[in-house]
């Protein structure tokens, strides 16, 4: 049986956080935050400010967020041209306009199933109480 695109957003989305909840290197706090926080900072600075931001930052959640995106739009939606660099970064540095749109878009729509599953499983310090 074939998915439609939010089922398959929302299978990768939670596939990956249920690892991320069985992992004890991320704060669940902090991936709450990022993961809403995130969406907001592509809507105001674009796709490429905010995975920049995400590569600058020593936080591990960061980076963990940031390969969540890579692995959706690079592997699993391949949005960018078959002969695009391996990395998110590059890719949408060095995309066209009308790609680096449907990358945003998609990375927004993408972290809409994020951020809601993250809440949803993944326990801050408050809560474990």
């Amino acid at each position: 049986m074939k998915q439609n695109i939010q089922q398959q957003r929302a299978h990768h989305a939670l596939t990956t956080i249920r690892k991320w909840k069985q992992s004890d290197q991320y704060s669940g706090k902090r991936l709450q935050s990022y993961a809403s926080g995130l969406p907001a900072m592509i809507l105001t600075n674009g796709l490429g400010q905010a995975l920049a931001f995400c590569l600058t930052k020593k936080e591990p959640e960061y980076k963990a967020l940031y390969r969540l995106l890579e692995n959706w739009l690079l592997t699993e939606r391949q949005i960018f041209e078959t002969n695009a660099p391996k990395n998110l970064i590059d890719a949408v540095t060095q995309s066209d306009m009308q790609t680096y749109q449907t990358a945003q878009t998609e990375a927004l729509l993408y972290l809409d199933w994020v951020k809601k599953l993250v809440k949803g499983l993944i326990k801050t310090e408050k809560t474990e109480d």
